[in-house]
């Protein structure tokens, strides 16, 4: 092997692309990958939000995450397939989002006067209407009595992901990978509902 090649090894080995010395990223390590959130502009306004209106959020995002899961497991023995992948997108989504909210030091917790989900869900029962899905998850109802300041950031990063997620799904379709295609239509409809649940 000439020197020359014998460098070049070298440098591809220890630092990835030739002449950069930068090493790249696998796939699942970007951080865009591993939540796909972050491609979004709209992303920015859940990092910045005040603690005292992510702490509470985030609580019930992690709470909405178990049930979903737990739901789709259910259904998925069920072979109640489509709403099993609906409610694992509930719960995909619920994760992506908790983890873009700053709750700093704060520990997660229910706030203190909000109302129980039997009284949620009897209250804010003709405001879901459409979202039936979505409102017999115990902690859905509770999301939608939250401070404006809470969940208009999260309304607004949700109707950016159901356009996202839309382009994407049409993408798919086109470049023939219809599993692709009906996971990210899957993605649309949770946003969108989501988005008119928090209205």
């Amino acid at each position: 092997m000439s020197d020359l090649v014998l460098e070049d090894h070298q440098e591809h080995v220890a630092g990835g692309a030739r002449g950069t010395g930068v090493a790249e990223v696998p796939r699942s390590s970007r951080a865009t990958v591993r939540n796909p959130l972050l491609e979004l502009e709209s992303a920015r306004l859940l990092q910045d939000m005040p603690a005292n209106f992510s702490v509470p959020l985030r609580a019930h995002l992690m709470a909405l995450r178990a049930v979903a899961h737990e739901r789709a497991e259910s259904c998925w023995a069920r072979r109640k397939d489509r709403q099993a992948v609906f409610l694992r997108c509930v719960a995909v989504y619920a994760g992506h989002l908790s983890r873009l909210l700053n709750t700093g030091a704060v520990r997660a917790r229910r706030p203190q006067g909000l109302p129980s989900t039997a009284e949620a869900v009897a209250k804010q029962a003709t405001r879901a209407f459409g979202c039936p899905l979505l409102l017999g998850l115990p902690p859905a109802p509770l999301l939608m009595d939250l401070a404006e300041e809470a969940r208009g950031p999260l309304r607004t990063v949700l109707i950016e992901l159901r356009a996202a997620a839309q382009l994407k799904a049409q993408h798919c379709w086109v470049t023939r990978k219809p599993p692709l295609s009906s996971y990210w239509k899957s993605v649309a409809v949770h946003a969108g509902l989501f988005a008119r649940l928090l209205r």
